[in-house]
């Protein structure tokens, strides 16, 4: 593999990367990392970080997300007592 080859290909695996962290949400199978490409070439390094800082945001954004369902979801709970009768569940706080 040529050094443009390798260049372009670690272009796509970025790509690729931006794409899953926009679609976090969404996606279904996870993520493999490439073989035999190397060791990306050096002028790609920001972008890598820009990169894993993308998906980092996207990590700690479903964990917030976790988070305030299962908050919800014990409030719920704890509320649940067989009476059929209305009540009003303040989530907020």
């Amino acid at each position: 593999m040529t050094e443009a080859e390798r260049r372009d290909a670690w272009l796509d695996v970025l790509a690729e990367l931006e794409t899953a962290a926009e679609q976090y949400a969404e996606s279904t199978q996870p993520w493999q990392p490439p073989q035999g490409l190397g060791r990306p070439p050096a002028d790609l390094l920001a972008r890598m970080h820009e990169v894993r800082d993308h998906l980092a945001a996207a990590i700690r954004r479903t964990s917030d997300e976790r988070a305030a369902v299962a908050q919800h979801l014990a409030t719920v709970r704890s509320a649940s007592s067989g009476d059929t009768s209305p009540r009003y569940l303040d989530i907020q706080g």
